[in-house]
């Protein structure tokens, strides 16, 4: 399971209406409108910025995303005249700034567009039938280097293009399966493997710089600035369903290529990058085999006689993001801190600092010495585009702020509280506007992972100014196995998910009854993915809540086992395969605990979900059934984890206000 939610809040933050205007609540259509950064790529000079943003529309039931040309400097448009970015994504700058590619559509067909900037003028150029990711320049800016997607055995776009032809235009769907990982998050394993391809400029044919059938990319991969040289990561052999040891490649230059492992390190190792001069390679590396949310710093090794280098980092938190100083000298990195991170730049030679911390942070990419552009996010005011330079920051896009003027949003607050032994614990808590003295209705909305945690950003899919917005004095906890908090609160809910966890969230909630803030007699609790899981373990454990919602939520963890697809995650929380004797499997299952099953739910599922398979939901909702607790399922047949489109997304908050309001305005 992923991280399912991210939420919020900046302490005391509130959006102010426009003079004279009336201030309404928080609205569904307010959350679709809001408009999201998904891409930056920055010129070679630093000074122009394409930016990819995406929105959303009832209208049509699907997102959208339109790329912008920005001053570095202003944010002020720089685009061509004539330009037009609709339904573009994954700009890439030449070497030499002239020259802006990315992906879009002609007609009926997907394309790379080359864009002269001077000119304006505009060429483009067939994207091969397996799609493309990762687009960038070679270093003479001669050809396009992408990621795609190739048939064993096919050494040519003809030989691809005919195998997909065939596969497309067969009446017969049945697929046959040799080894595990033969479906992943949301789709079938269709036998294509992840390659490095190259696409030249002057019409020569595609050349594949991966051609090799052992060659399955699934961590990374860079290209050196001489174009040379790849770096890659992958996980070799049949094990990949329940083996977590990705390992680092590169591909020296020849004919033919010669594939070289550069790590023999028994946890993961990902994401490799050659720094600007080319001299060094720096990657994402792991201690814990098998641990998807380890303790991840930067390696670095020296290329020129394979020295290793370790940047300093921060003891207590994984790396979240990284990239190299522009002088080749350091790294910049960025870390999970109490429900927000911190940008720091770690020099080579030892050397430390903390540039910015107390803000949420992503897409961060240096433009010159000392100088970033992020996108912040800030559940008063959505995302935006920010320069960070000199310890000050400059906010360059104005993308959601008349979205959200006469909106009245709820107040909110840091909240701690002492959680199992004592710990202290951290969450937003969001007073709605206009919320009596005394104790009010509460919600309790817990995010995924469980190793993630909810943070100062409004949610694309759950805005919990949304769920807030009715009247609710909502609480996003922090509790054991949140990152931000330490590393020994991250690891404290492995081998224990119904264990301290769920005494943290139970002593949020008493606290708060305590200080006269919440109604014991009406409060509800929902989550997904881990949330999920953990309102199941409530209604297994607890008679205290009103109401619970479970959104892809682990019911039955021996089930689970054998439906989800990545074993290596239940094998490290629940201590290997349930045949090897592991009690966890029936202690923290929810399904063990059925005869206390009480209070009433809402059950909500996908079905094209396959890290929580749909089986989870059915079963839950079988045995609330069974037992006579009022239950409803909302199930989706057209969403996975995560409910995305519009409308249906509409459909689920419809069904869980109906559901809060049916059991907490009573």
């Amino acid at each position: 399971m992923r991280q399912l939610l991210g939420l919020l809040g900046l302490l005391g933050a509130l959006v102010l209406p426009t003079a004279g205007a009336q201030a309404r609540p928080f609205e569904f259509k307010d959350h679709l409108g809001l408009t999201w950064i998904s891409q930056v790529a920055t010129s070679p000079d630093g000074k122009l910025l394409a930016v990819v943003v995406s929105r959303r529309s009832l209208e049509t039931n699907a997102g959208s995303s339109t790329l912008m040309l920005l001053s570095a400097r202003s944010g002020a448009p720089q685009a061509p005249q004539g330009f037009n970015g609709q339904g573009a994504s994954q700009p890439a700058f030449s070497a030499d700034g002239g020259t802006l590619a990315f992906v879009t559509r002609a007609g009926d067909k997907q394309v790379f567009r080359l864009l002269e900037l001077a000119s304006g003028k505009v060429r483009d150029l067939p994207v091969p039938g397996g799609g493309a990711s990762g687009l960038r320049f070679s270093s003479k800016g001669l050809s396009l280097v992408f990621e795609g997607r190739v048939y064993p055995g096919c050494r040519s776009a003809d030989c691809n293009d005919a195998r997909r032809a065939r596969e497309a235009s067969s009446p017969v769907l049945a697929r046959a399966f040799t080894r595990l990982l033969y479906r992943h998050w949301d789709s079938f394993d269709d036998g294509q493997l992840a390659h490095v391809l190259e696409l030249p400029l002057d019409g020569e044919p595609l050349d594949d710089l991966t051609p090799s059938d052992d060659i399955d990319i699934t961590h990374g991969w860079d290209l050196s600035p001489d174009g040379r040289t790849l770096a890659l990561a992958m996980e070799p052999g049949r094990e990949r369903a329940w083996r977590l040891n990705p390992e680092v490649y590169v591909m020296d230059p020849g004919k033919p290529r010669t594939l070289r492992r550069l790590t023999d390190n028994p946890a993961l190792d990902a994401t490799p990058a050659f720094s600007p001069d080319g001299r060094k390679l720096g990657w994402l590396s792991g201690t814990k085999p098998q641990y998807e949310s380890d303790q991840f710093r930067v390696v670095v090794r020296r290329l020129r006689d394979d020295q290793t280098l370790l940047p300093p980092t921060d003891p207590q938190e994984p790396v979240e993001s990284w990239g190299w100083l522009e002088d080749s000298k350091g790294l910049w990195l960025t870390f999970p801190k109490e429900g927000r991170n911190s940008l720091a730049e770690a020099r080579l030679d030892g050397g430390y600092k903390v540039l910015a911390e107390g803000r949420t942070m992503t897409q961060v990419q240096q433009l010159l010495a000392g100088q970033y552009i992020y996108v912040k996010d800030s559940l008063s005011a959505g995302s935006e585009l920010y320069a960070f330079g000199g310890g000050a920051e400059k906010r360059l896009t104005d993308l959601n702020t008349k979205l959200l003027e006469g909106v009245e949003l709820a107040r909110v607050e840091d909240y701690w509280w002492e959680g199992a032994g004592g710990r202290k614990i951290h969450g937003f808590l969001l007073v709605p506007p206009g919320l009596p003295k005394g104790p009010a209705p509460f919600l309790m909305v817990i995010h995924g992972g469980p190793q993630g945690a909810t943070t100062d950003a409004m949610h694309p899919r759950w805005n919990a100014q949304l769920l807030a917005a009715p009247g609710y004095l909502t609480l996003l906890p922090n509790p054991r196995g949140s990152t931000g908090y330490g590393r020994d609160l991250k690891e404290g809910v492995s081998r224990d998910w119904g264990g301290a966890a769920y005494e943290d969230l139970r002593a949020g909630f008493h606290a708060l009854v305590k200080e006269g803030r919440a109604d014991a007699g009406r409060a509800c609790a929902m989550g997904g993915s881990f949330g999920g899981y953990m309102a199941n373990w409530m209604e297994a454990q607890s008679r205290e809540w009103r109401c619970l919602i479970s959104h892809a939520g682990v019911y039955d963890l021996p089930s689970m086992y054998g439906s989800t697809e990545e074993l290596w995650f239940p094998e490290w929380e629940y201590g290997g395969p349930p045949w090897e004797g592991s009690k966890d499997y029936r202690k923290f299952s929810p399904s063990s605990y059925v005869k206390n099953f009480q209070t009433p739910m809402l059950v909500i599922h996908g079905a094209l979900d396959f890290r929580v398979p749909e089986n989870q939901a059915m079963q839950l909702f079988t045995a609330l059934q069974r037992r006579g607790v009022e239950s409803r399922f909302l199930y989706f047949p057209d969403e996975t984890h995560f409910v995305v489109k519009p409308k249906n997304s509409e459909m689920w908050y419809r069904e869980v206000h109906q559901w809060l309001e049916r059991w907490l305005k009573r």
